[in-house]
C-alpha cells in the first residue's frame, strides 16, 4: 500500500507541476504574443481563427499595419471597422476613413461630399486620417463656408471601380450626398495588362488563402497562447489573402501588348453606372482622375518604393485610356471633369509613383476645393 501511495503522491506532484508549468507558459506566451510577436504574424493567426474576415494591406517600417480590411459578402472587402494606426482610430463603423465620426442620412444641415477612390483617396501610407486629401478638403471648404461642409472618405486601398460601384449601390448613396467626387482610374489599369480580359473583372480579384484548419489544430491555435505565439512567428511573412491580380504573373512586354488590344469596357460600364446613379439621387458628380507621377520620381524616392518602376510605361498608357473614358463620360452627362497637370504635385511630395505625403494631398485638396467651391456656394444659397 505504501508503494502505491508513493506512486500516487509522485504522480499528483507531477500533474500539479505540469499544470503550473503550462499555466506559466501560457501566461508568459500571452504577454509575449502581445509585445514581441510580429504584427503580420498575429494578423495571419487572426485569419486562421476567424476565417477570411480580417486581413491587412501592408505594414510600416515598425511593423504596424498601414491599413486593415475585412472580407464581407457582396463587397468582396472593405476597410475594417474601428481599425487604428498608432493607437488612433482611423475607420468608423461603416468603413469610412473619418476617425470616430459617424454618418447617417440626416446631414444635420451640412453639405455632404463623398470622396470615392482607391488607396490614393484613402491616404495609404499617411498615418493620420486628418491629413488625407478628403479631410483637408473638408478643412479648406469649412474655412470658406463656416463649418457647413463634411467630406466622407470612402477610399478603399486597392479598390477598383467594381468595388466602388458595389459600395455605392449598397451603402454610399443612402448617405444622401450633395456632391460625389470620383478619384478613380488608377487601379483599373491592371486588368488591361493580362491576355484574358473580362469587363466584369471575374478573374482579376478573388479571396484566397486557407482558413481550413483541422479540428484539433484549430482548437490549439484558438485556445493556446503558446501555439499562437509559435504560429505568429511562423506566419510573419504570410502573403495577403485578397489577391489583387491573377495568380499568373505578367511580364512588362506582354502587358504593353495586351493593353493595346483591350478597351477598358469594364471601367467604362462601372463609371457610367456610378455617374448615372449619382445624378439619380440628385447629387452632383465630379470626376477627378487618378494622378500618376512622372517617371522622374524614381530618381528621388527610396529604392524600396520603386516597386512599380518597371511597369510605369504600361500604367501610364493604360491610365491614358481610362482618362479618355472619364472625359467621354463627363461630356456625355455634362458633369465636371478636373484633371491635375503632370507637374502640379512636386516630386518630393510622393511616397512612390502615386501615393502622396500629407503635403501632396494638400495640393490635391486645394485643387479640388477650388473647382467645387462654386458648387458648394450654389447649394448653400438654395
Amino acid at each position: 500500500m505504501k508503494k502505491y501511495k508513493n506512486i500516487i503522491i509522485n504522480f499528483s506532484v507531477l500533474v500539479v507541476t505540469l499544470v503550473i508549468s503550462l499555466g506559466a507558459l501560457e501566461l508568459t506566451s500571452s504577454i509575449l504574443y502581445e509585445t514581441i510577436a510580429p504584427e503580420k504574424g498575429r494578423k495571419a493567426v487572426d485569419v486562421l481563427i476567424n476565417g477570411k474576415k480580417t486581413q491587412f494591406t501592408g505594414t510600416f517600417k515598425d511593423g504596424t499595419a498601414i491599413s486593415e480590411i475585412e472580407v464581407l459578402p457582396y463587397y468582396l472587402y472593405r476597410n475594417k471597422a474601428f481599425s487604428k494606426i498608432n493607437g488612433v482610430q482611423q475607420i468608423n463603423s461603416e468603413g469610412y476613413r473619418n476617425g470616430k465620426e459617424e454618418f447617417g442620412k440626416n446631414k444635420k444641415g451640412k453639405i455632404r461630399i463623398i470622396a470615392i477612390g482607391g488607396s490614393t483617396t484613402f491616404g495609404w501610407l499617411i498615418k493620420d486620417y486628418t491629413q488625407t486629401w478628403p479631410s483637408q478638403l473638408e478643412e479648406i471648404l469649412n474655412k470658406q463656408f463656416g463649418g457647413k461642409v463634411e467630406v466622407i472618405n470612402a477610399g478603399l486601398p486597392g479598390g477598383l471601380s467594381s468595388e466602388a460601384l458595389t459600395a455605392f449601390m449598397l451603402k454610399d448613396k443612402y448617405l444622401n450626398p450633395d456632391i460625389v467626387v470620383f478619384h478613380n482610374g488608377g487601379n483599373d489599369v491592371a486588368p488591361l495588362f493580362y491576355d484574358e480580359y473580362h469587363p466584369d473583372y471575374r478573374y482579376h480579384r478573388k479571396v484566397s488563402g486557407s482558413d481550413n484548419l483541422r479540428p484539433g489544430e484549430y482548437n490549439l491555435v484558438n485556445k493556446s497562447n503558446f501555439v499562437k505565439l509559435v504560429y505568429a512567428f511562423w506566419l510573419k511573412n504570410a502573403k495577403l489573402l485578397v489577391k489583387t491580380e491573377p495568380e499568373k504573373p505578367v511580364k512588362i512586354e506582354d502587358a504593353l501588348v495586351n493593353l493595346k488590344k483591350h478597351s477598358p469596357v469594364g471601367f467604362e460600364r462601372n463609371m457610367d453606372t456610378l455617374i448615372r446613379e449619382t445624378i439619380a439621387i440628385n447629387a452632383i458628380p465630379v470626376i477627378f482622375p487618378y494622378h500618376l507621377s512622372s517617371d522622374k520620381v524614381y530618381e528621388i524616392i527610396p529604392e524600396n518604393m520603386r516597386y512599380s518602376q518597371e511597369f510605369h510605361p504600361a500604367v501610364r498608357a493604360a491610365l491614358k485610356k481610362n482618362k479618355l473614358v472619364l472625359g467621354s463620360l463627363a461630356r456625355k452627362y455634362g458633369v465636371a471633369y478636373h484633371e491635375m497637370k503632370q507637374d502640379k504635385v512636386p516630386l518630393e511630395y510622393f511616397f512612390d509613383h502615386g501615393h502622396l505625403k500629407p503635403e501632396g494631398d494638400r495640393v490635391k485638396a486645394e485643387f479640388i476645393a477650388k473647382h467645387i467651391a462654386p458648387m458648394v456656394k450654389k447649394i448653400t444659397n438654395r
